[in-house]
Parts: structure tokens; C-alpha cells; sequence
């Protein structure tokens, strides 16, 4: 169940001593409200936690307190006097370790990562590499709004440069972009485990432990198969938070737990798994090691997430629940700030093929595919008034079910008022006659 805030009033003061004074919803509109004032490092507190920012690039401090509880004269006197400064950007560099536990023994592989956290956005590369150096990368970040992914090839770039061979492909990288602000993408499968251990400040600052959220997981987490872009699973889970001065904080344990649906029918009968494992189980674990103080953060040095599938196949070792997938992150670099080249939309190397799910919603999976040739993601307000849209709206039944729903609602709507008023003009028209009679 997401938390119910009360609205937060916002001040910033610069080197200059003018004062910027805005209000916020909830805590989470205040940190955004705050990073638009200067680009302020602002960070998310909890219900009833002050909320305290500096920024990271010039001399401005915003104070954000609840309005009911804190008068604008107060928050001038923080201004004015010395405060306790938390700092929400930091970048971290690392490795992340990824075993695969097959029937034929474990697959191991190792994928260096870069991630930088500012407020509630974040952005990661993770990097492929072979015996002859690197094969490409994965960029995936979340602005606030959407999360983008972007997968580069060294490979594809090569067979663009020699025309596309047969099939005339001139791509260089495929993306996607999507409502989800977990990255449980099978694509780019180590996100998840990365995002948890250092850019999910915010996600658990929406929820209670106890409730149902996002998964992290990719592979195993939606009912044994690949969580998808446009999937818009949610797990029950429990979750642990190492909390910091604001209130928030880096989850120390968290465990999903699965609902013990195998699946869902045509007709919309729900199989289940066997027995007990109908009853639900332990899907994936998450645990956070060894941290490091940055400011007033704590930052997780190690981690490990593992995922848990039901297997009863006839090549299984163990019947039953066993340990299919584990990540374990590493950290190598810990540094407060951001680097120069950080975007929260990845930068697009060249032509670059787009699966757009951001309009997809549950129970209607809406994929628009497009080609960027300019170097720029689109926006909602370009996607909508593609052709690549419309013919996507044509081919979505739900959505053109809706569409005939809604027009035969507008006919419905405009008959009965024409209807109405048609009464009432015979009404009014009989009283005016029988009026001039008497």
C-alpha cells in the first residue's frame, strides 16, 4: 500500500541570499521540485523527516518540511543557521558475478558495472567483455519518469558499417523504454541486482514491508519465466532498511515471495504449483554486506540476490525448490558526486531500434517499435503522433475495444442530451402557447 503524505513546503537559498520558496504534494514531488531549484541534491524523507538538501555543483540550500507542521518563518531560521547536510549523488564503479546453476553444473560470468545515483534517478552502464576485450555495453537508466534501456553491440556496428549483409539491417543498438521503475529486463538481467544494491532508496521510500512490489528479479519472477518490460508483475516481499538521517535508506535484506501461480488458463483458470509449493514460496533473496560511510549514506560494499524455481522436470538433481540464479556485486570505487557525462536518458550511439512500451498498462501490452536516426529518445507527445502509434492502436485489441467503447459512449451521451433537450425546447414551446391562449 503506498504511503499517504502530507503536502511539503519547499525554501532554497543561494550565495546570493535570494530565496526560492515552492510546495510539494508529497515528499517525492518535493524532490523533484527541489532538483529543478538549481539542480539540487535533494533527498527523500520519510513521512514525518525533515527533508534537507545541498547542492552538489553551487552554494544553494533548500529546507522542504511539512507545511502543516513547520511555519515559513522556521524555515528562514534553518537557512540562516547551520543544518545537518545529507547528499544523495554518488557514483559507484564494481563487478558483478553472475552464476546460472544448470543441470550440466554452474555457468559462470563476470560483467563490470558503473552506476551514479542523484535524488530518485539513476543511470548504469554494464559492460560485456571477452577474450578480445569488450563486446558491447548495456545502458540503463530511469529519469524520474520512464526507465530506458539501451544495448550496444561492437558487432552490429560492424555489420551496419558493411551495409547490413542480406537482411539490410542498419541498427547499431536496440532499446526500449517502459512505465517500470524497477529494471527487471531479461535482456540486462544484472540491472536488477545493481538497482537494489544502490539506486532503490526511493522505490522502498513509497511502500511498507509487507507489501507487494516490483520484482528485481528478471529471469524465474513472473510465475518460473522472464519478467518483461511491459510485465507489470507485483510480489508480497519483506524487506529490511539500513536507515540514514533522512529517513530512508539502502535495503540491508529483502525477500519476494512468489503466490504459487504457475499460470493463468485462456478462460482464466489459475493452475497452480504442486504441493506445497501452491501455497507460495520464497522466490528471490536479497542481502547487502560490508558498507562504507559516504557523507551521511551508507553504501553497501558486496551484495547477493538469488532466485528460487520450482523444478520438477526429469533432469532436475533435486526435485523441487532449487537455486537457479545468483548475482553477486561487488564494489571497487565508492565516490560522492557525479561524473561530468551523466545522463539519466542513455546517450544513442547511432541508429538505433526502439521498442516503446511506456503506453503498455496491466492486462494491455502496448509496444510501439520505431527506428531513432537523430540521436534522441522520443517523447510521449512525439510517440502518439507517429504512424508507427497509430498502426499499434489498430492492432491492440483492448485498445481499439476501448476506443469503440468510448465513441459509442460519446453517441450514447450526445443522443440522450439531444434527447433532453429536445424534451425540454416542446416543453418550454407548450407552456408559451398555452401562456398566450389565456
Amino acid at each position: 500500500m503506498r504511503r499517504k503524505h502530507k503536502p511539503v513546503l519547499c525554501a532554497a537559498q543561494d550565495d546570493s541570499r535570494i530565496i526560492t520558496i515552492g510546495t510539494a504534494p508529497d515528499p517525492y514531488e518535493a524532490s523533484r521540485l527541489a532538483h529543478v531549484m538549481r539542480r539540487l541534491a535533494s533527498v527523500h524523507s520519510g513521512p514525518y523527516a525533515p527533508y534537507l538538501t545541498l547542492a552538489s555543483r553551487s552554494v544553494v540550500i533548500a529546507v522542504c518540511r511539512h507545511a502543516y507542521g513547520l511555519p515559513f518563518a522556521v524555515l528562514l531560521l534553518l537557512l540562516i543557521f547551520p543544518i545537518s547536510i545529507i547528499s544523495a549523488e554518488f557514483h559507484v564503479a564494481g563487478v558483478c558475478k553472475y552464476t546460472s546453476y544448470k543441470s550440466t553444473g554452474p555457468d559462470i560470468a563476470a560483467f563490470p558495472f558503473e552506476v551514479a545515483v542523484s535524488n530518485c534517478q539513476w543511470a548504469m552502464r554494464i559492460t560485456e567483455m571477452g577474450t578480445n576485450g569488450t563486446f558491447g555495453y548495456t545502458d540503463v537508466t530511469y529519469d524520474g519518469k520512464y526507465t530506458y534501456y539501451l544495448d550496444y553491440q561492437r558487432a552490429w556496428e560492424e555489420h551496419a558499417r558493411q551495409g547490413g549483409g542480406k537482411d539490410h539491417k542498419e541498427n547499431v543498438a536496440v532499446g526500449s523504454v517502459g512505465k517500470q521503475q524497477v529494471p527487471h529486463f531479461p535482456f540486462a538481467h544484472q540491472a536488477g541486482a545493481i538497482w537494489l544494491t544502490y539506486a532503490s532508496r526511493c522505490y522502498f521510500g513509497q511502500f511498507t514491508s509487507g507489501d507487494k512490489i516490483q520484482p528485481s528479479a528478471a529471469f524465474g519472477a513472473d510465475r518460473g519465466n522472464s519478467a518483461q518490460v511491459s510485465s507489470f508483475l507485483l510480489q508480497k516481499a519483506d524487506w529490511h532498511i539500513v536507515q540514514d538521517a533522512d529517513g530512508l535508506g539502502l535495503p540491508e535484506r529483502v525477500v519476494y515471495m512468489d503466490d504459487g501461480i504457475s499460470g493463468v488458463l485462456p478462460d482464466g483458470r489459475i493452475l497452480r504449483w504442486p504441493a506445497p509449493y501452491d501455497q507460495g514460496f520464497t522466490n528471490t533473496t536479497y542481502e547487502a554486506f560490508d558498507y562504507t560511510n559516504l557523507a551521511n549514506l551508507r553504501i553497501p560494499l558486496r551484495s547477493r540476490m538469488q532466485t528460487f524455481v520450482v523444478d520438477l522436470g526429469p533432469r532436475s538433481p533435486t526435485k523441487g525448490l532449487r537455486l537457479r540464479f545468483r548475482y553477486d556485486i561487488l564494489a571497487t570505487n565508492v565516490n560522492a558526486g557525479l561524473p561530468l557525462d551523466t545522463l539519466f536518458q542513455p546517450r544513442i550511439p547511432g541508429v538505433t531500434f526502439v521498442q516503446d512500451e511506456r503506453f503498455s498498462r496491466p492486462g494491455v501490452s502496448m509496444s510501439v517499435s520505431y527506428t531513432v536516426r537523430d540521436g534522441l529518445w522520443r517523447d510521449d507527445n512525439r510517440v502518439r503522433s507517429s504512424p508507427e502509434y497509430a498502426s499499434t492502436v489498430r492492432q491492440t485489441p483492448e485498445v481499439t475495444l476501448e476506443s469503440r467503447r468510448f465513441r459509442r459512449l460519446i453517441v450514447i451521451s450526445a443522443f440522450v442530451a439531444c434527447s433532453a433537450l429536445a424534451a425540454w425546447w416542446g416543453y418550454k414551446t407548450k407552456t408559451r402557447k398555452s401562456g398566450s391562449r389565456v
